[in-house]
């Protein structure tokens, strides 16, 4: 994923005098291919973790040749739901893509 944007010279017209940034371009996200041809935004692997907000502090999803998936995860240290958060990931995506969930 790449971010682009740059920083701005002249003053706010609110008067703030903070730096200003220029509108941000360029930001894109890999796509995730199913075996059937289709693929998914990588940012929909978000709305998969979006009923948990407190229980996942970060996830990393990594996808091999084979079309399978690995998902990391770094649970916060009162997670209780990981089982769910699993079953979720399986109804969601095809239980063919998703390979390992860690």
């Amino acid at each position: 994923m790449g971010i682009w944007a740059r920083a701005l010279t002249h003053e706010c017209s609110c008067g703030v005098k903070l730096p200003l940034m220029d509108k941000v371009r360029g930001r894109t996200s890999d796509l995730i291919r199913l075996p059937n041809g289709k693929s998914l935004s990588g940012e929909y692997m978000t709305t998969i973790f979006d009923d948990f907000p407190e229980a996942i502090r970060q996830f990393r999803v990594h996808q091999l040749a084979d079309y399978s998936l690995n998902i990391w995860v770094v649970p916060n240290s009162d997670c209780q739901n990981l089982e769910a958060i699993l079953n979720k990931v399986k109804e969601k995506l095809s239980k063919d893509v998703v390979e390992s969930f860690l």
